[in-house]
C-alpha cells in the first residue's frame, strides 16, 4: 500500500510539472497577451531604459525572452533608433541607452505578425546640481541647489560612513535645500559623503495591441560626492 501511494504521488507530481511549465519566450503568444515593464533612469551622463516582457494570463511573474525575428526598439527624434538587447542577467531583461537630454521616446515591439508600435514615454525633467560644490563641515548647515526646478516632487538624501541624513521628499520644488546641523547623523569623524537627488514622474501611453503596462517608473537621478570635515 505504501509503495502504491508513493507511485501515485510521483505520478501526480510528474503530471503537474509537465503540464504547467511556465513559458520562457513569446513564441506562439498573441501580442495582446504580452505586457511590458518599463524602467527608465537618467544619471546625467546617459539614460538607461530597461524592459521586461510578461504574459500575465500565463504567469504574472515570469519574464519572457523575445522569439527569433522579434525586436524591441527605442525611437527618438534626435538620437535615432536604438535596439534593446538582453542585459545578460539571470532574470531576462532588455536594455538600451539614450543621450541624457532625451525628453521623450517611443517603444516599438516588432514581430513578424502582430507588431505593437508607438508606446510613448515622457520623462521627468532633467536637472543638474549647481553650486556650491564645497566640503561639508559637520558643525555648519549645508545648502545644495539644482536647476531647473519642476512641479514634480524631489527626494533628497545624504550618506557616508561618518554621516547620513533622513530621506527628504519635497512636494514643492524650491531649487535648493538646506541641511541643518541637527539633520546630520554621524560619529563626529570626517569622511566622503554622497548626496543623492531624485526626481520621479513622467508618463506612458501604451501601444495599440499590447496588454496593459505591467509597471512604469521613470527617474532622473543625480549624485554628488564631497568631503565632510569634523
Amino acid at each position: 500500500m505504501r509503495h502504491a501511494r508513493a507511485l501515485l504521488l510521483s505520478s501526480l507530481l510528474a503530471t503537474t510539472s509537465c503540464g504547467h511549465e511556465p513559458p520562457t519566450s513569446t513564441r506562439g503568444m498573441a501580442t495582446s497577451e504580452l505586457s511590458l515593464q518599463v524602467i527608465v533612469e537618467g544619471s546625467g551622463d546617459e539614460l538607461s531604459v530597461r524592459l521586461g516582457i510578461y504574459a500575465p494570463s500565463h504567469d504574472q511573474y515570469q519574464r519572457l525572452l523575445l522569439d527569433a525575428g522579434e525586436h524591441l526598439r527605442l525611437r527618438t527624434a534626435d538620437a535615432g533608433d536604438v535596439e534593446l538587447l538582453p542585459d545578460g542577467t539571470s532574470v531576462p531583461s532588455y536594455l538600451g541607452r539614450l543621450p541624457s537630454r532625451t525628453f521623450s521616446f517611443q517603444i516599438d515591439l516588432e514581430r513578424p505578425t502582430g507588431s505593437a508600435l508607438g508606446m510613448r514615454v515622457e520623462l521627468p525633467q532633467a536637472f543638474d546640481i549647481t553650486l556650491p560644490r564645497e566640503a561639508i563641515s559637520l558643525k555648519k548647515p549645508y545648502t545644495l541647489a539644482w536647476s531647473p526646478t519642476s512641479a514634480t516632487p524631489m527626494t533628497l538624501s545624504l550618506k557616508g560612513t561618518c554621516l547620513s541624513t533622513e530621506e527628504r521628499k519635497l512636494f514643492t520644488d524650491p531649487g535648493s535645500f538646506t541641511w541643518s546641523v541637527a539633520d546630520y547623523h554621524g560619529n563626529g569623524e570626517g569622511c566622503s559623503v554622497t548626496f543623492e537627488l531624485k526626481r520621479e514622474g513622467g508618463s506612458i501611453a501604451n501601444a495599440p495591441g499590447l496588454g496593459p503596462v505591467q509597471l512604469f517608473r521613470a527617474t532622473q537621478l543625480r549624485r554628488l560626492t564631497l568631503m565632510a570635515s569634523p
